[in-house]
């Protein structure tokens, strides 16, 4: 993606120069667009540290962070009321249609923006919109490993050279909204027939608990007891809401630690087996095969490769 930057600065002075970007309330340029459909258009981009002025869409806009972000949004409520929120790395922040808003980068950031059609955000969000909503991507990713992996493709998309056809691209945003959206706006009653799972703020919380110990030393018992539930049942509805039981959860939060640390190139297999709590790297690699079919050398391998190019 060397040629994103130069591409902004172009299409933000054709835009002056034809007397359509005005100082507020206007939908500046963000990046590389990738498609452009009538449920959804992406763009990508490596954003430079800046202050975006105040802008205002018609449609819905969902961006998606990555490796490196640093920024805020300060956005105003109907009040008139300024709210700031922290966006950071693999976050995303939904920002309803009609919304003021100011985006912020602290230092270099990896982003790719949605811009939402009217179809599709109907699809999906019964509810009024309120405002701003930022969250973590990580438990959604958590739960859903497929969620990530259009996530990257995209990411990867964006930073080829050349733009792969538009509809590939499409269909791939439309996927990963969707998910996002179902996920953030699901109506209760929606899930009324489904098996009993537990509650979205609850799982929430023990996924942050489970992250914040990548050592491992989590015990079922422990995260039941964090739930109020018996230990028997806790393990049902955790096996519901996320199709593993919480011991192999557990263990394979541990793995995607390893392979994050893998993903520097900084690390060999057998120090990032020892961040993680394994004994050593051949058990590392054995659960590593077990859950994503990989090994950690082929990850370190690739991570070296493009740290070279």
């Amino acid at each position: 993606m060397g040629n994103v930057s130069t591409e902004l600065v172009r299409a933000e002075e054709g835009q002056r120069n034809r007397g359509d970007l005005k100082s507020s309330g206007s939908e500046r340029p963000v990046g590389r667009e990738l498609c452009r459909g009538e449920k959804v258009s992406v763009f990508g981009d490596h954003q430079q540290p800046r202050e975006w002025p105040e802008q205002t869409h018609r449609l819905a806009q969902l961006f998606l962070t990555f490796a490196g972000a640093d920024g805020e949004i300060t956005w105003r409520r109907r009040s008139g009321n300024e709210v700031t929120e922290s966006l950071l790395a693999h976050q995303y922040c939904f920002i309803p249609p009609g919304c003021p808003y100011v985006l912020k980068w602290k230092n270099a950031a990896d982003v790719v923006r949605f811009r939402l059609g009217d179809g599709l955000l109907e699809e999906h969000v019964a509810a009024p919109l309120q405002g701003v909503i930022v969250e973590d991507f990580n438990p959604l990713a958590r739960l859903d490993g497929c969620v990530w992996s259009l996530a990257e493709t995209l990411w990867e998309t964006c930073r080829r050279p050349f733009v792969p056809v538009a509809s590939f691209v499409e269909g791939i945003g439309i996927a990963l909204v969707s998910r996002v959206l179902d996920w953030q706006f699901r109506a209760p009653n929606e899930t009324a027939a489904a098996p009993p799972v537990l509650s979205r703020n609850v799982l929430q919380r023990l996924l942050a608990h489970i992250e914040s110990h990548p050592l491992g030393g989590i015990s079922v018992d422990d995260l039941a007891a964090q739930a109020g539930l018996c230990v028997d049942h806790f393990a049902r509805l955790f096996k519901n809401a996320t199709g593993s039981s919480p011991s192999q959860f557990i263990l394979k939060c541990r793995v995607e630690k390893a392979l994050e640390l893998l993903r520097t190139g900084e690390l060999r297999v057998a120090d990032a087996a020892y961040e993680v709590g394994f004994c050593d790297q051949s058990h590392l690699d054995r659960q590593c095969r077990k859950f994503f079919g990989l090994s950690p050398k082929a990850v370190l391998k690739t991570a070296q490769s493009t740290k070279s190019s």
